[in-house]
């Protein structure tokens, strides 16, 4: 709670940059947050693991205003949130988001079943015939498309999170361009008026000249004597 008599925050809302990396055993998101310190940031988990938030706020030395951002990244269905790891350094905050192993993608949602033996007439064990053989190729061909169905989602997925923050960064880029574009015609209105000054006084200046000499003319042609003048008549 603020102390009474104290100024609010003023606060400058930005979309900071990032970058996506994916691998084959993870994916990583480096986002830049130059001048941050690792107290000044939260990441936090939304909507049962699926969405991850990133969000701080600063109060900047030069103008004692505050800088804050607000980042969110859906995550696929192959990451394994219990082991997302993140790290501030160089100013740069680091997300690793671990994938789930290829051979065992499903783990998370079903656990692995034990191969079933068939009995025979004569009571013996027999393995699996030809076509339980031909049944379990054609599972682990399903699960197979599955597996790279949902790899595929999630990575549609996070290439859709970072189109949306690409183009709220084009909106400011965009803004920020109109506002320099309006200072500059600004500089130009200022510069053509005080041109026009500049003129103004030297036209003023003229008249001035000018009528300093009409009013010495009639001064000088007044001030002599009749005797001079007539003199001047006769020369």
């Amino acid at each position: 709670m603020a102390l009474a008599g104290s100024a609010p925050r003023v606060y400058d809302d930005f979309v900071p940059s990032h970058e996506l990396v994916q691998k084959e055993d993870m994916y990583l998101i480096a986002v830049h947050l130059a001048d941050f310190k690792k107290e000044q940031v939260k990441v936090k988990l939304k909507k049962n693991g699926k969405l991850i938030t990133i969000s701080g706020e600063r109060q900047r030395l030069t103008d004692k205003r505050w800088s804050r951002f607000n980042k969110e990244f859906r995550l696929p269905g192959d990451c394994n949130t219990k082991a997302i790891t993140a790290k501030l350094e160089g100013g740069t905050l680091y997300i690793s988001l671990p994938r789930f192993p290829k051979a065992n993608a499903k783990d998370h949602e079903q656990s692995l079943r034990p191969q079933e033996a068939h009995t025979t007439p004569s009571g013996d064990a027999k393995v699996g015939t030809r076509a339980d053989h031909k049944q379990d190729d054609e599972q682990k061909i399903t699960e197979s498309e599955d597996k790279r169905k949902k790899e595929k989602e999630g990575s549609d997925e996070l290439r859709d999170d970072e189109h949306g923050d690409e183009d709220a960064t084009a909106v400011h880029a965009m803004r920020d361009g109109s506002r320099i574009e309006l200072r500059k015609l600004k500089l130009k209105f200022r510069r053509l008026d005080f041109e026009l000054y500049k003129t103004k006084q030297l036209v003023l200046a003229l008249v001035v000249v000018i009528v300093a000499a009409v009013g010495l003319g009639f001064y000088l042609h007044y001030k002599l004597s009749p005797g001079e003048r007539k003199n001047n008549g006769e020369d």
